[in-house]
């Protein structure tokens, strides 16, 4: 029967023998996965056609895609550095812009056009007086990426207010650190002479005021001063400033006060919230402060 078949196990019956590790190996061996090394990746087979053309016969097919759609040869930049291209067929309106795919393509592709394209335009730069650390620091970027060279630009001041003259520094550290840089005019060294600073028009006493703080930043740099050493002449202007324009001094303050300030206070955070309409579909301006001749350099007009 089945159940007197089993066999009992005694006391000097452990079971079946221990098997080593060695003799387990050696009877039943594992199944090795045979391993392929990692062949290199053929990069002539995945390189782009148009990579393997001659230098020449690249710049001219970038220069074809990059410049020939914009009609203005003008990328505006509003506000928080929102680039937009000027629709020709309609003078006052803007649509959406961004930089062409082409420049997106790969780190190659970028690094070879991305002077063809800032350098191919104008940059006009409208900003309001609390905002100019934005299109400062993007502005900044692209230098970097050109390699110290500045394309052509424009940048207005289109709205401002007297309470925000703590923000002025950093106008103050744009014109500093532009008066570094090589600036490449283009097909506007020509004209030459190249506008670089202006702010709103219609309202003389911002104009004034805000020329001085881009003097400022402007002789700053041509002196070699230190960025610190910038602050402390820019602070001591603005409270100078604040003082001139409430106490009134004629033609010895720094710049005129607006009809009905007043300021019971030289301090920065009483001055008068004044704002100037904006500007942003302003081509002109009345005053054309800053300029750089056909070598670059910046000069007062």
């Amino acid at each position: 029967m089945a159940g007197a078949m089993k066999r009992k196990l005694g006391d000097d019956d452990d079971g079946p023998p221990a098997w080593s590790d060695q003799q387990r190996e050696a009877d039943y061996p594992r199944s090795k996965r045979p391993h392929t090394a990692i062949e290199p990746r053929d990069t002539t087979e995945s390189e782009s056609p148009l990579m393997k053309l001659l230098g020449e016969l690249r710049n001219g097919i970038f220069e074809l895609a990059l410049l020939s759609n914009n009609t203005t040869g003008m990328l505006t930049i509003n506000g928080r550095v929102r680039v937009t291209k000027r629709d020709p067929k309609r003078a006052l309106s803007c649509r959406p812009w961004r930089e062409p795919a082409l420049l997106r393509t790969s780190k190659q592709i970028r690094h070879e056009a991305i002077s063809i394209y800032y350098l191919g335009h104008h940059l006009d730069v409208r900003t309001r007086s609390n905002e100019i650390d934005k299109p400062n620091l993007w502005l900044r970027r692209i230098v970097e990426q050109l390699g110290g060279r500045c394309p052509s630009f424009h940048l207005r001041v289109v709205s401002c207010t007297w309470d925000d003259v703590a923000a002025w520094l950093h106008l103050a550290k744009f014109a500093y650190e532009s008066s570094g840089w090589k600036i490449d005019l283009g097909e506007m060294a020509a004209r030459y002479r190249h506008i670089l600073f202006t702010v709103a028009d219609g309202n003389r006493y911002y104009q004034s005021a805000l020329s001085e703080v881009v003097e400022l930043g402007l002789t700053s740099g041509k002196l070699g001063l230190s960025a610190e050493k910038l602050e402390e002449e820019f602070y001591f202007w603005a409270q100078t400033a604040a003082m001139s324009l409430s106490k009134g001094h004629g033609r010895k303050r720094l710049f005129a006060s607006p009809p009905g300030s007043e300021l019971k206070d030289a301090n920065l955070e009483f001055m008068p919230k004044r704002r100037v309409a904006p500007g942003y579909l302003a081509d002109e301006f009345e005053q054309v402060p800053f300029i750089a001749d056909e070598a670059g350099n910046v000069y007062s007009a």
